[in-house]
């Protein structure tokens, strides 16, 4: 029996996992690295930072001197910066930009879930998270992750709250007979 392999010619630069079709790359960067790598075609110079853009290049390092943002974002960095960087210098501080920026949504959304800590309280928790994230491999996942914990939390509250006013139990026997009624059952089991 014959069998045909497709060539793996698409390339993700963070982890050098290989594909050989660009719907499968771009798949792979967006759940693994949430659209933070760079799928590079090794056939035809082609790279894919977003599912969205596809851009060819002759050489994948010129990925970010080559665009409208790269130029705005120097022609700004040399108007405000007492030294000039290089090019390398410049990519890799808008690699961490780009992070940042995919970091704002789920951090403003932890800002709110924590809104109603002590100031101090919450600004220790938030940086505590972000540090945190920045050390996982999927710092945006990682704080998605923190925000359902905090939305777990905050409804495990609420309910404890309501079941121990509406059972005249204290919010400990609330909260030790809600457990047990979850572990005894059947979706608690399934998983």
């Amino acid at each position: 029996m014959l069998c045909v392999m497709k060539e793996k010619s698409y390339s993700c630069n963070t982890c050098k996992e290989r594909f050989g079709r660009r719907w499968n790359a771009d798949r792979h960067n967006s759940t693994v690295h949430s659209d933070m790598a760079i799928i590079f075609n090794n056939k035809t110079g082609s790279i894919s930072k977003h599912k969205e853009t596809t851009q060819r290049y002759d050489n994948p390092r010129n990925i970010y001197q080559k665009s409208p943002s790269y130029k705005r974002f120097k022609e700004m960095k040399n108007n405000f910066s007492p030294f000039r960087k290089d090019d390398l210098e410049m990519e890799e501080e808008l690699k961490i930009i780009s992070i940042f920026g995919k970091l704002k949504q789920p951090f403003e959304d932890l800002e709110k879930l924590l809104s109603d800590n002590p100031e101090n309280i919450k600004i220790k928790l938030l940086s505590d998270m972000v540090i945190y994230s920045l050390t996982s491999s999927n710092p945006v996942k990682s704080l998605q992750e923190e925000i359902e914990l905090c939305q777990s939390l905050s409804s495990r509250q609420k309910i404890i709250e309501c079941v121990s006013k509406g059972n005249s139990l204290t919010p400990g026997q609330t909260y030790a007979y809600l457990n047990g009624l979850i572990k005894n059952g059947r979706y608690y089991k399934r998983k």
